[in-house]
C-alpha cells in the first residue's frame, strides 16, 4: 500500500468521484481521507494514460455514493507498471505517464 509515500496515515480513504477526460488519457480520482470523520479532500491525478481496466466485483455496492479505498499501489509512471486502486466495490488499473497528488492540507 502506498499510503505512507503519499503522506496519508492509516485511517480509511473514500473515493467519491472519478473523472475521465481527454478520451481516457486524463484520469482524476477524487478522494477524502477520513481520520475521525474529518473528510480531508485530495485527488489522485493520472496523466498520459494509455490503458485503463475497470472491474466491478460488488455490483450491489454500485448505488453507494462512495467506495472505501482498501488497496493502493502506484505502480510505475512512464507506462511501466499500472497503478492499482482496489475498493470494496471495484478495482481500477491505470497505465499512466505521470502522476500527481493534489491536497491542500
Amino acid at each position: 500500500m502506498d499510503y505512507t509515500s503519499l503522506g496519508l496515515g492509516l485511517a480509511p480513504s473514500l473515493i467519491t468521484a472519478l473523472h475521465v477526460s481527454r478520451w481516457g488519457t486524463d484520469v482524476r480520482v477524487v478522494c477524502s481521507y477520513d481520520p475521525q470523520n474529518s473528510r480531508r479532500p485530495y485527488e489522485l491525478h493520472f496523466q498520459d494514460c494509455r490503458h485503463i481496466q475497470w472491474d466491478v466485483h460488488n455490483a450491489e455496492g454500485a448505488e453507494d455514493e462512495s467506495a472505501e479505498l482498501i488497496g493502493l499501489l502506484l505502480g510505475q509512471g512512464g507506462h511501466g507498471a499500472p497503478a492499482i486502486l482496489t475498493t470494496d466495490i471495484f478495482e481500477l488499473q491505470i497505465f499512466y505517464g505521470s502522476f500527481h497528488l493534489r491536497k491542500d492540507w
